[in-house]
């Protein structure tokens, strides 16, 4: 796979299709494989931009602090490596803060937005992570990762979720004692950015239409917090997907590819 050099390190990515550029971030400890089961939908319609945020995949992991915003320039960097003026942005979970701060940060360089499975802060009420994550975070690390891979599915043992949980084992990088170190302070830097991640008195500013989608029945991310962030943006579309897991684009891959394509097409 190709690799860019940007902000002083390697960001590992893939480009397929034509069309209109379409930038797909993925979330914590994810790498791009997260985004087979958008891939060959979207590749039909656009130019598809996939990559490995900085701590994981082969992308470079390097030591300290990571923040969403320093994840925001990452991917712009990207996108001034392959000279995309402006691109629709489709950002998951983790991907989704990072979205948020390319909107605020870069509007020039927005088409559309889709914030998928996300929060705009952690706070006590309505926005953030749920009770069972926070629980699972507490666990040994261990322990901590194959909790957080059952918790992203309402499913867990379907065939079709059962084949993915597979591939994750090998190709996401779990919270684990058993991987590298580099791997696991990249999860952690990662990890910590999304705790101090705070966009909500900036949302109002986003003026790209926005597509907020989440699910239902998310374990991981209070699904209230879709409709935080939907309240705060002016040009916005809110989709609830019922019984939609944290992993939609995966679970419900038909209906979260369907409602993407719409918005993009004709929103």
């Amino acid at each position: 796979m190709p690799v860019a050099k940007v902000n002083s390190i390697d960001i590992n990515y893939t480009v397929t299709g034509q069309g209109e550029p379409l930038v797909m971030i993925m979330g914590l400890t994810a790498t791009q494989s997260g985004w087979k089961p958008q891939i060959p939908y979207f590749k039909k319609h656009f130019q598809v931009i996939t990559f490995d945020n900085r701590g994981i995949g082969r992308s470079s992991k390097p030591q300290g602090t990571y923040s969403i915003r320093m994840m925001a320039d990452d991917t712009i960097g990207l996108m001034d490596y392959l000279h995309i003026e402006k691109a629709h942005i489709l950002g998951i979970s983790m991907g989704g803060m990072i979205a948020q701060e390319i909107a605020i940060n870069y509007p020039s360089r927005v088409m559309k937005l889709i914030l998928a499975s996300t929060y705009c802060c952690e706070d006590k009420k309505l926005n953030g992570s749920t009770l069972e994550m926070a629980k699972a975070l507490k666990s040994p690390s261990r322990k901590a990762g194959k909790i957080l891979i059952q918790m992203a599915f309402n499913n867990p043992f379907n065939r079709f979720t059962l084949s993915f949980q597979s591939r994750l084992r090998s190709k996401f990088i779990r919270i684990s004692d058993s991987v590298k170190a580099e791997i696991k302070n990249g999860v952690k830097s990662q990890l910590g950015a999304c705790l101090i991640h705070n966009t909500l008195d900036r949302l109002s500013s986003i003026q790209s239409p926005t597509l907020v989608i989440a699910g239902s029945r998310d374990r991981i991310i209070k699904p209230s917090s879709s409709e935080v962030i939907a309240g705060k943006i002016p040009h916005v579309r809110r989709v609830e997907v019922k019984n939609g897991s944290h992993s939609l684009n995966v679970e419900k891959k038909h209906i979260f590819n369907r409602e993407v394509l719409h918005f993009l097409k004709n929103s």
